[in-house]
């Protein structure tokens, strides 16, 4: 349940990023072409641990921002990550 829920906020996140940053069209947000990447927020039930991070990084992400005072966390990942 979990995983699922992490890909759909993934998933949700790259498209309302894609669309704040001027996606050419309704395709760039549902299918990235291969090893783009994309900036994604992730919500967390609790503030993300160093282990949270990790999990995005050993995929092939990078963390872009860690939020002390909110469960999220700002990545790029690229659209075989997602």
């Amino acid at each position: 349940m979990t995983t699922k829920l992490t890909r759909l906020v993934l998933l949700a996140s790259a498209a309302f990023t894609a669309s704040m940053f001027g996606a050419n069209t309704d395709a760039d947000l549902i299918r990235p072409k291969i090893g783009q990447t994309t900036d994604v927020i992730v919500h967390y039930a609790a503030q993300p641990t160093a282990q949270h991070h990790q999990r995005v990084t050993s995929r092939g992400g990078r963390t872009l921002h860690q939020f002390n005072n909110l469960p999220v966390g700002h990545y790029s990942v690229t659209a075989e990550a997602l």
